[in-house]
């Protein structure tokens, strides 16, 4: 995303790599999604390992909108887990509205 200078802007999702698909699914805010939806559909990440030593990945890569509302709940209840610690927290709740 730019910010309102047109500079490059980072924001925090929440993501989950499903190995037998070798995919990254991320969860995010609707104002993401309309902006990914006016480029190139071309998403940068950068996925931390928060274990010593330091490691991780950065990439960029085209994007696919999941339309399915169950499909996107079952990916948000594998994601929600390493955030919150039930389903009943705030953060939760949005995410499922």
């Amino acid at each position: 995303m730019l910010d309102e200078k047109e500079d490059p802007s980072v924001s925090p999702t929440g993501n989950y790599f499903e190995m037998n698909s070798n995919k990254i699914y991320n969860t995010t805010l609707t104002m993401k999604v309309h902006y990914l939806r006016t480029t190139r559909n071309v998403l940068s990440y950068c996925i931390d390992d928060p274990n010593t030593p330091d490691k991780g990945v950065i990439g960029k890569r085209k994007v696919k909108i999941h339309e399915d509302i169950s499909h996107n709940i079952q990916i948000t209840g594998k994601i929600m887990p390493r955030y919150v610690e039930s389903f009943e927290d705030p953060m939760a709740k949005m995410s499922y509205r």
